[in-house]
């Protein structure tokens, strides 16, 4: 029987206080009865109002430009882990300050886990309405997506950059469009809108398998079966599994031989 482990990490954002009732250093939010209790704002980076884009950026970038293209892109090809609160990398962190992030791939499932969307399109404001489970709400306009120097889809669908990363071209975009929304991964050298949080950021907790003990013949194959908590970043988290032996046991993705 061959002793299998996984080792996980929590990182922990200070609660720093707003300037006032539901904002934090000049922005608002909204609580939206989450199980992570994240914060919301209410429009995106650069925006004067929730029903406007604001403003585009490339993955890890933190100024506009004329041009998004792979040519001028800073981190297509790049190696960089996932960037919430590294005002570097993290236009929310670098803009707004203080507790202000990026969002991780994990938190907005939990958006579309926990919450309620809705498609509206009145008076040529075309977006989501996504309501929490305590009844609050804020919208999600589909502004598009800006490639070279157009914006693609604008009123279509809606590109918002998470800040996990899925290679070293791609990361994770949260995508709306009037069927269903998402979490896809796009290059990292499209501009897409930006829509920041606050609070403890999301991660895994605890890997914990389902079987506590395993017997196997030599032509045996199981496959491993675990559970991730928090049970919401299940479908997100990545498990890889390691044999210290494996003259006695062979690891294949989740099937052990």
């Amino acid at each position: 029987v061959q002793e299998l482990s996984a080792t996980c990490s929590v990182t922990v954002l200070s609660d720093s206080p707003g300037n006032g009732e539901n904002e934090i250093n000049g922005h608002q939010y909204v609580d939206l009865g989450l199980t992570s209790g994240l914060l919301w704002a209410t429009k995106n980076v650069g925006a004067e109002n929730p029903e406007e884009a604001g403003d585009w950026y490339a993955w890890g970038e933190i100024e506009t430009k004329s041009q998004y293209t792979k040519e001028n892109s800073l981190t297509l090809g790049e190696e960089i882990g996932d960037i919430s609160s590294d005002p570097l990398y993290d236009v929310a962190a670098d803009k707004w300050g203080d507790s202000w992030r990026i969002p991780t791939s994990y938190e907005y499932m939990e958006l579309l886990d926990e919450c309620v969307f809705v498609w509206t399109d009145e008076d040529g404001i075309i977006g989501y309405n996504v309501t929490g489970p305590n009844g609050n709400s804020i919208f999600f306009p589909a502004a598009g997506f800006y490639a070279h120097s157009d914006v693609i889809d604008r009123g279509y669908q809606g590109n918002y950059w998470t800040s996990t990363p899925s290679s070293e071209t791609n990361a994770y975009e949260f995508y709306l469009d009037s069927e269903n929304p998402s979490i896809i991964f796009s290059e990292k050298f499209y501009g897409q809108n930006v829509r920041p949080v606050s609070g403890e950021i999301t991660r895994v907790t605890g890997i914990e398998p389902v079987q506590k003990s395993i017997s196997m013949n030599v032509s045996d194959k199981l496959l491993l079966e675990y559970n991730i908590y928090p049970e919401s970043l299940r479908d997100l988290a990545n498990v890889t599994l390691h044999s210290e032996d494996e003259s006695v046991v062979q690891v294949s993705g989740l099937y052990l031989t």
